[in-house]
């Protein structure tokens, strides 16, 4: 069974779009969470959504999980609650609903608080024309979410981009002179570099 998808006039297109584009990013992060070197704490920082966040995986495998919702307005002084370091840190399609003056801050603080931590993000909103009868077609018109045309050049250089993957998800259905929306998501393992 695929995530909840409330959007309203949503066709089976874009509900298993949305399901892929869910277990895309659980197995994302479930392949990222074997390479943690210890599995006590695993911390995820999203806001709202958690059906692409493979909690139950988790719960299973570290011995403590928590979840923290992030106001896209403000960051917390800590990404980690209290004074512990996370074995891993997921930031879960989050830097994008930040405000832009905040997302570097964001990306830099990733691994203050952790040995091993995933980004996720939407990295390109691409706009789509209604098709009668077919898939939407891309108009052209297209920005970048994250202040850049990849995530990996938003990687500052003290860390190291363990592993990466990317897929498209077709977000929005276009429906006649309404648009619709495809992104660009892209996923990100790092680690301090010169840590194994």
């Amino acid at each position: 069974m695929g995530p909840e998808v409330s959007e309203p006039n949503v066709d089976r297109e874009y509900r298993e779009g949305r399901w892929a584009h869910a277990e895309r990013s659980k197995a994302y992060i479930m392949n990222a969470a074997v390479r943690a070197q210890k599995h006590r704490l695993a911390v995820l920082l999203c806001a709202g959504k958690r059906d692409d966040l493979p909690l139950a995986d988790l719960a299973k495998g570290f011995e403590r999980v928590v979840v923290v919702d992030i106001n896209a307005q403000e960051l917390p002084p800590r990404l980690v609650p209290g004074e512990a370091r996370a074995d891993l840190l997921v930031s879960a399609m989050l830097l994008a609903h930040l405000d832009p003056g905040l997302q570097q801050a964001h990306i830099d603080a990733l691994l203050n608080q952790a040995d091993l931590a995933v980004l996720t993000s939407e990295v390109t909103h691409h706009v789509t024309a209604y098709v009668p009868g077919g898939s939407d077609r891309e108009t052209g018109e297209s920005w970048s979410l994250i202040g850049g045309s990849t995530l990996e050049k938003r990687i500052p250089a003290s860390m190291e981009i363990a592993g990466s993957n990317s897929w498209s998800w077709p977000r929005i259905r276009a429906q006649g002179r309404k648009p619709g929306a495809r992104l660009d998501v892209t996923a990100l393992s790092l680690r301090q570099r010169g840590s194994s």
